[in-house]
């Protein structure tokens, strides 16, 4: 989850399905892995300001670690992957849920590395979700990386249909043995006004 007192909550993950969470899918054709809940390890360095979740994806050769760094004004998380086995997949995906209910909708909008608006489900630079609060929150990703916004339906454990926000980003989908993958990106609240700058900002930081 990430939130802020003026914005609330954006990312927020639920336990649905694997396109409601905040996880790592690998797709072949109609199939879907995802992360393996008891290969799951944590670890955190309060005094530092970090913390590590490391793990497997189901029944596939993709190992992963996610490092983060808490910071005042955002969280950086750098996003390792490493395959043992050759593997090729019609997609993988790292997957950013956000609430679609809200009594104050939100609405999510890509845009590249000049902060200019990019059309859906192409490449981009950063993510931005807005509602009428005049703060926004913002994911910047060191390259740009092919996004899709779309909307999750599933039906839980208990047969109740729920419909969910996601933005899909795009990982390498074709691996070879011990090819290692890192991916880096940040998020943080912004004035609504301010995309443009933030993005600039947070690009110089992930990229130094």
């Amino acid at each position: 989850m990430f939130w802020s007192p003026a914005f609330g909550s954006s990312i927020l993950g639920k336990n649905w399905s694997a396109y409601s969470a905040n996880t790592i899918v690998a797709e072949r054709g109609n199939a879907s892995d995802w992360e393996d809940y008891w290969s799951i390890h944590n670890s955190l360095d309060a005094a530092h300001n970090k913390a590590t979740v490391s793990g497997t994806i189901r029944d596939q050769p993709i190992q992963f670690e996610r490092q983060y760094q808490f910071l005042d004004d955002r969280v950086i998380c750098d996003l390792t992957l490493h395959s043992t086995q050759p593997a090729t997949y019609t997609a993988v995906w790292e997957c950013f849920p956000y609430p679609l209910d809200k009594p104050d909708a939100i609405r999510v909008g890509l845009f590249d590395e000049q902060g200019r608006a990019v059309a859906p489900n192409q490449a981009a630079s950063a993510i931005v979700f807005q509602n009428s609060s005049p703060e926004a929150h913002i994911i910047v990703f060191s390259q740009p990386r092919l996004c899709e916004i779309g909307v999750d339906h599933s039906v839980d454990a208990f047969e109740q249909p729920h419909e969910y926000g996601r933005v899909l980003v795009a990982l390498p989908a074709r691996w070879q043995k011990d090819d290692r993958r890192i991916v880096r990106w940040s998020i943080a609240s912004t004035p609504a006004d301010g995309i443009e700058k933030t993005i600039r900002r947070e690009l110089a930081g992930l990229r130094h």
